[in-house]
């Protein structure tokens, strides 16, 4: 049974790893011929297409509450109760909507700059906000003893260093040409950073507005992607 668990969750992570990497490139690929072609970005279409399919993910949710016996009446404000539970509010969407939405922009938007593999590696850097923020806003961030705290502030300089051998920004001369190309793959990496640290708010952000309020049967109808962002 656990061997079974094991290889199904290696499954779904090796899936989800291959579709990311998969929508990265043909993201890139749009962008380039939209631009080529037509001298215009798909940037915002792709933002809205890649943030909006995760609303498909509450379907499950609203079936297993209408199953449960959840009534209709004539008031809208009970067809809430489709899509919310205890801890999950009706507040909480648009809070996170915003977020998704500025995270998928600016990653969708370093495909107009950086090729495809180094946005997407750039954006792997998301860990290291992840580790700093829990850090600052979680209480479970700073427990451990000073072994491992050393561990972890390791893991996050070798990060940084990593991002920064992949983008290079020393690359370049100060000739014209080149110096525009330079800015622009800074640009690039500034704006995949910048989805990295959005995606990090948005997960310590869920941490931290819902922590173990939510029941096990609430957690397993929550959407895996609302949990941990639209990567």
């Amino acid at each position: 049974m656990a061997r079974k668990a094991l290889a199904a969750s290696t499954f779904l992570l090796l899936s989800i790893s291959l579709s990311w990497v998969g929508v990265a490139q043909l993201a890139r690929a749009a962008e380039v011929d939209a631009e080529r072609l037509q001298a215009r970005s798909v940037v915002p279409l792709l933002t809205w297409a890649n943030a909006t399919a995760w609303i498909f993910l509450a379907l499950p949710h609203m079936l297993r509450r209408a199953r449960a016996g959840a009534d209709i009446p004539g008031t809208g404000a009970r067809l809430l109760d489709f899509v919310t539970t205890e801890a999950f509010k009706v507040s909480h969407p648009p809070r996170f909507l915003f977020i998704a939405l500025t995270t998928n922009f600016s990653y969708i938007g370093a495909l107009h700059f950086l090729p495809a593999s180094l946005n997407t590696a750039i954006f792997s850097s998301s860990p290291v906000f992840t580790l700093l923020l829990q850090t600052m806003f979680l209480e479970s961030g700073w427990r451990g003893d000073a072994g491992s705290q050393g561990w972890k502030a390791l893991s996050v300089g070798l990060s940084v260093v990593g991002v920064l051998l992949i983008a290079e920004p020393w690359h370049g001369s100060l000739g014209g040409s080149d110096l525009d190309e330079q800015r622009l793959r800074i640009i690039g990496v500034l704006l995949s950073l910048f989805s990295a640290l959005g995606t990090a708010i948005y997960q310590v952000y869920f941490k931290q507005t819902f922590g173990d309020s939510m029941r096990p049967e609430e957690a397993e109808a929550t959407p895996r992607g609302v949990q941990q962002l639209c990567k």
